[in-house]
């Protein structure tokens, strides 16, 4: 299966949507689901390296507010 095909089954899943109804959306429509299901993965990632203690997952304000005890 190519990551194409894995990625309309992921989003067909998610959406709870036949693979065929997928191919009937607009193609900035589906890049804009990916576009959004990686940025959430990337930023689930994120809060999991920070709960691991790594302060460079961390942005410049959730640092500063861990620092100064805000938040």
């Amino acid at each position: 299966m190519t990551q194409h095909e894995e990625n309309l089954f992921a989003l067909a899943e998610r959406l709870s949507m036949g693979v065929w109804q997928l191919k009937q959306m607009p193609v900035s429509e589906y890049f804009g689901w990916m576009k959004y299901f990686q940025k959430r993965q990337e930023e689930a990632e994120r809060q999991e390296q920070i709960k691991q203690g790594n302060l460079l997952a961390m942005s410049t304000d959730d640092m500063i507010k861990a620092a100064t005890g805000g938040g």
